[in-house]
């Protein structure tokens, strides 16, 4: 708020008059959302249950507003190699899950972008970090004997 006061130059002190003036400011979306880190390395058991946490994550933007509110999300980071739907990431809390079953014979690693977008109305604008996730190995398969029948001779 600006208060505006006048007043002329007449005799006996001139007259005046006083005005208010209210100012709206609007922010510009001209900040990205920024990470605490770049690149998180993780570790997870492969046997590991569904909708189990893998670590939670923070962006923030120095915007206001809807410019400055964020939504989480994962991309495959490899062209999609790496499967982004084995985990999900709540679009509010920045909190990465599992999704499905892992096995660590069948892929030993992902390579994934969480996403941090503000809600412009336009123009909106997303910061990045790259995740991986290395799927640790644990005794899940039987041993199998292959190339039957041996024999052998024992010397005597």
């Amino acid at each position: 708020m600006l208060t505006v006061r006048l007043q002329d130059q007449g005799p006996s002190g001139g007259r005046s008059a006083t005005r208010l003036f209210t100012f709206t400011l609007s922010d510009e979306n001209d900040n990205t959302p920024i990470f605490t880190q770049t690149n998180i390395v993780v570790s997870v058991l492969e046997d590991v249950a569904t909708l189990t946490d893998v670590l939670a994550v923070n962006a923030s933007d120095a915007d206001s507003g809807n410019n400055g509110a964020i939504v989480y999300s994962l991309v495959s980071a490899d062209g999609g190699v790496s499967d982004a739907s084995h985990f999900t990431v709540c679009a509010t809390t920045g909190l990465v899950e599992t999704n499905a079953a892992l096995n660590h014979e069948a892929h030993a690693a992902y390579f994934l972008h969480l996403l941090a977008t503000d809600q412009a109305a336009s123009g909106a604008r997303t910061g990045t970090l790259t995740l991986t996730i290395s799927v640790q190995d644990v005794n899940d398969n039987t041993p199998v004997v292959t190339g039957s029948p041996y024999t052998s001779t024992i010397p005597g």
